[in-house]
């Protein structure tokens, strides 16, 4: 049986796994494979990942 702490470190691998993907495509194709009917719009989901690119641009250590 799963313990609490790997059933937790498990989705946590999943879901950075999940970003992982998501940020290796293009912006356009990420928004489209994430959208889901009754969601926001593929647009909306452009601003949304195009914004956390961003942030992670900003917040990333200098690799010099």
């Amino acid at each position: 049986m799963t313990t609490r702490d790997e059933a937790i470190a498990k989705a946590g691998a999943c879901i950075a796994e999940g970003r992982r993907v998501r940020d290796s495509l293009p912006v356009a194709e990420a928004a489209r494979r994430a959208h889901v009917a009754g969601g926001p719009s593929i647009e909306e989901l452009e601003q949304l990942i195009a914004a956390q690119r961003g942030q992670q641009t900003q917040t990333a250590p200098d690799a010099a």
